[in-house]
């Protein structure tokens, strides 16, 4: 009985309070419109042409400015294509030549480094650190370094908004033969077009 009364009188206090909020509505509506009423005909005629040209004013800078958002969007998300293209690319060869990096690998990551950090999320430029940290350690060995870039890669690929795919298969995919990827045969010199950053 008791709660039966106090949801009874939480409503009535609602109910009051929405007919205190629309009477306080229905107050300032009639004053509005005394207040309209009594300015002269050109001025009224100014007022209601700017309250309803204002609304559309607001939507049209709301649509240039998403138009602006999407136009940046597209070039940015191009830079970081880019950048993760060159950074597999660079690792992947990388791990192949770990105990002697060729010269132009060195030069590649360079220009990686400078992608990265422009475009590049936290978590991607935190692999590449990791990566480049452990490779130069005396005993580093590429399969222990695999798992690290194919992780990765599988961050790239959902950043891009790639499919999701396993960080094995990707494994499986730089190296098909398996095993240590030192052993691999690599050329000495990475072609001009994977060193491109564009």
């Amino acid at each position: 009985m008791k709660k039966a009364l106090g949801s009874l009188l939480v409503l009535a206090v609602a109910l009051g309070l929405l007919a205190a909020l629309g009477f306080g509505a229905w107050l300032g509506l009639q004053f509005l419109i005394t207040v309209v009423a009594a300015w002269d005909p050109p001025t009224r005629s100014l007022a209601i042409g700017v309250a309803a040209g204002v609304p559309a004013v607001l939507w049209v800078a709301h649509a240039v400015r998403q138009a602006g958002r999407d136009r940046v969007a597209v070039p940015h998300r191009e830079e970081k294509a880019a950048a993760y293209r060159l950074f597999a690319e660079c690792w992947s060869v990388h791990l192949r030549q770990l105990a002697s990096p060729p010269p132009a690998l060195r030069e590649a990551e360079t220009s990686l480094e400078v992608m990265l950090a422009l475009c590049a999320s936290a978590a991607m430029i935190e692999s590449h650190t990791m990566l480049r940290e452990l490779s130069a350690r005396p005993d580093a060995r590429a399969d222990a370094l695999r798992p690290l870039l194919a992780g990765a890669l599988k961050t790239a690929r959902k950043e891009l908004g790639a499919e999701d795919i396993d960080s094995g298969a990707i494994d499986a995919l730089l190296w098909p033969g398996g095993g240590d990827a030192a052993d691999e045969e690599v050329p000495e010199s990475l072609p001009a077009s994977r060193l491109s950053t564009a």
